[in-house]
């Protein structure tokens, strides 16, 4: 495999390893559900009864993207709820459990990858950010 091209822009850069790591969890994860579904989910177990608009802002995503997903999930019965908020049915707590090992062997894979050291880079830099785009 060649190296890819280094981009001069953190945007485009950021942009590219998402989906990298995305192809990453999807591939350790197939066959389960999609890395978005997985971390809807997760925040929902640790959001009881959030709404589209609190998961949208907690995630920092596109409303329409949350709303599309959401409706994927319930008509798998996977979620339940509406405008008073939404909750992880028994089925989808059932498949996030499932899902859990796979999810766990795609951090382990990365960690791998970035070593220690890069592992909590990776960490910093994202909670850095994070802090600046909700300041």
């Amino acid at each position: 495999m060649t190296a890819l091209p280094e981009l001069p822009c953190a945007c485009m850069s950021a942009r590219r390893l998402a989906r990298i790591l995305t192809r990453l969890y999807a591939e350790e994860m197939v066959g389960h559900m999609e890395p978005a579904q997985f971390g809807l989910l997760q925040m929902m177990e640790h959001m009881p009864l959030c709404t589209q608009a609190g998961l949208a802002h907690a995630l920092c995503m596109d409303k329409t993207t949350v709303s599309r997903d959401i409706a994927v999930m319930k008509k798998r019965g996977w979620v339940e709820g509406g405008r008073g908020g939404l909750r992880v049915t028994p089925i989808g707590r059932r498949l996030l459990a499932d899902t859990m090992p796979h999810w766990q062997r795609a951090q382990k894979r990365l960690r791998k990858a970035l070593g220690d050291d890069g592992w909590q880079a990776l960490f910093a830099a994202m909670r850095a950010v994070s802090y600046e785009a909700s300041a």
